[in-house]
């Protein structure tokens, strides 16, 4: 189960990474916590665990839940300041384009 978590983070991690908007963020993000997600599936197995084992695969998962979601958010914050971001070609001081002046007459 271990394995299984490790891949799934890197799984997860090279999706985020990837992701250049915000709806494929989305997309990741329900690939892997949503209702049927990756982590959320694992999470329903915990009960088909034996019990000695269910206090550490609990809080492994867990982990790696919050890994992803710290994760998405820290490139959902990325994307949102690069489009943000004014090109460098862009000149303040150039005049811009007047409205037309006056109006249709009824």
């Amino acid at each position: 189960m271990k394995d299984k978590i490790n891949g799934i983070l890197s799984e997860a991690e090279n999706r985020i990474s990837a992701a250049a908007s915000e709806s494929e963020l989305q997309n990741v993000k329900s690939a892997y916590i949503g209702k049927q997600g990756s982590l959320t599936l694992l999470m329903k197995e915990m009960p088909k665990l034996d019990p000695a084992l269910r206090p550490e695969m609990g809080k492994l998962l867990n982990q790696a839940k919050n890994q992803v979601t710290e994760r998405i958010d820290e490139k959902r914050m990325e994307l949102k300041l690069k489009a943000s971001e004014v090109s460098p070609d862009f000149d303040c001081s150039v005049p811009g384009i007047l409205p037309p002046r006056g109006g249709l007459h009824p």
